[in-house]
């Protein structure tokens, strides 16, 4: 939907490699390399040669705990490409546990990057959850973040995407609380607006969510076709007809193929030759 961690974590992961492998390393050989590359799926969209490599590596006895993590975390990046959530959700478990224990034993660990990579696992595990819809295990892990990992990019986030659990859960008052945390924090977020919107709009409070779906198409420059659909919904359950019809239009240019902003429009056009 819109929670993507995997290019940091493999960022990261890939950089913090560095000091536990040397070239030398024949654990770091063509299996190592494709199931991290070909796990990193926003540069090599190959969810199979990720499964396949990383199978290949994991199966082997002579990994160290950072290694597995990698590893599982590469394998999950790829489940998840393919939406098999369940797979992703376990190997997302693995990748956490093995960094724990890593965390707590290997000599000269970095405490601040330990904290980081974990928030990026942990984030990545809700986000599946998300697509899962299992929303309580969610919001657990976005508490978890706000708790722990408040510091992080994560942990800033995760008020948002625990806002969204919530709504998911028609939790609106739990929603609206969160979503006034991360604004306060940051103002200029369009999706926080967004899902305000939605929540308000829920509600019935349409004049609130008018002015929030209106905050988010300004700040995101009127980018996002589903900002004025939305909108003209708040329109048109007001009444307003002519102000429906011209938010579903503005949606259709951005979006011409959609065919429930099709139908949204034509029944705002009959609404107001009706009326």
């Amino acid at each position: 939907m819109f929670r993507s961690f995997i290019a940091l974590v493999i960022g990261l992961l890939l950089v913090s490699a560095e000091s536990c492998w040397s070239v030398e390393d024949p654990v770091r050989d063509a299996a190592h390399d494709e199931c991290l590359y070909f796990g990193a799926l926003e540069a090599a969209p190959n969810p199979d040669k990720a499964i396949a490599a990383c199978g290949e590596y994991l199966a082997r006895e002579n990994l160290d705990d950072a290694q597995r993590s990698y590893a599982y975390n590469a394998r999950a990046n790829a489940y998840k490409e393919k939406k098999d959530y369940a797979r992703a959700l376990i190997d997302y478990d693995k990748a956490i546990i093995y960094r724990l224990k890593w965390g707590r034993n290997a000599p000269h660990v970095n405490e601040k990057d330990e904290h980081g990579i974990l928030a990026i696992l942990i984030g990545a595990r809700s986000e599946t959850f998300f697509y899962a819809r299992d929303f309580d295990d969610a919001i657990k892990d976005d508490t978890t973040l706000i708790e722990k990992y408040g510091d992080t990019r994560e942990g800033e986030a995760a008020y948002f995407h625990r806002a969204v659990d919530y709504f998911m859960k028609k939790d609106y008052a739990r929603a609206l609380a969160d979503l006034a945390v991360d604004l306060k924090a940051h103002p200029d977020h369009g999706a926080s607006y967004a899902v305000r919107g939605d929540c308000y709009a829920a509600l019935g409070d349409y004049e609130r969510a008018i002015a929030d779906f209106s905050e988010a198409i300004r700040l995101t420059s009127g980018r996002r076709p589903n900002d004025f659909n939305k909108r003209g919904i708040a329109f048109f359950k007001k009444g307003l007809y002519q102000q429906a019809i011209d938010d579903f239009r503005a949606a259709l240019a951005l979006s011409p193929d959609n065919e429930q902003i099709k139908a949204n429009l034509k029944a705002a056009e009959t609404a107001l030759a009706q009326k």
